[in-house]
């Protein structure tokens, strides 16, 4: 076996058990011996090439920065139905909706959000903050100067997205979050709004959690 052969061996041998996309430097620094991100770069031409030519499942694309090996759109209905339970429990109708708002108006305040879905966010905004689908852009310059939310690249990783301008039609958003309601109710789950307003955790504490400094006045909570 020639040196081509056996490197486009090993990058799809790492690419197969990688749980996140891969650059091509990444790549190259774990099969080292001097293997060059343009020899990384053929790797994956000649695969996908043997991907097409044997009409295989799957292929390798270019997602969030890196390099991984995806289904074919065809066979998304299967694939959902094997993981669509697992996707609910990681993301809940809830934290779906949030995080289309966010993605889809980004940079937006919790303020904004909550005037859209109709309930509070905090604690559904800390949960994104800890799977780091979402991250702080600024500050809206409105008295308060609360935070400004917008999306990661864990989030691209997530539901597949080269950047922001694959996101789907918005009604195609809002099926995945049709699906994770119905589930949500076969399980005899749910969504409990939030009305307790002392028991909200604020921009403040989202600050705290992710080392960004507090504000220097707190956002009011009955602002429109």
């Amino acid at each position: 076996m020639n040196e081509k052969d056996e490197i486009v061996r090993l990058v799809e041998a790492i690419l197969m058990v990688a749980d996140h996309p891969l650059s091509l430097k990444e790549i190259s620094d774990v099969i080292g011996a001097d293997v060059t991100s343009s020899q990384i770069s053929d790797a994956i031409e000649v695969l996908n090439r043997f991907y097409e030519d044997s009409n295989r499942s799957f292929r390798i694309r270019h997602i969030a920065k890196g390099w991984q090996l995806f289904v074919l759109p065809e066979f998304s209905p299967w694939i959902r139905k094997l993981y669509i339970a697992y996707r609910q429990e990681r993301l809940s109708r809830a934290a779906l909706e949030t995080l289309a708002i966010i993605a889809y108006k980004q940079p937006i305040t919790k303020v904004e959000i909550e005037q859209i879905r109709g309930v509070a966010c905090d604690g559904v905004i800390r949960g994104l903050f800890e799977k780091n689908f979402i991250k702080i852009e600024g500050r809206k310059e409105v008295p308060g100067r609360p935070f400004l939310y917008g999306t990661t690249d864990q989030f691209l990783n997530y539901f597949g997205l080269g950047s922001l301008k694959d996101l789907p039609k918005l009604e195609e958003f809002e099926h995945i979050i049709g699906e994770i309601s119905q589930q949500e109710v076969d399980l005899g789950l749910g969504e409990v709004k939030v009305t307790d307003r002392e028991n909200r955790c604020t921009d403040s504490e989202v600050a705290q959690s992710t080392g960004k400094d507090q504000p220097e006045d707190r956002e009011v909570e009955t602002e429109n």
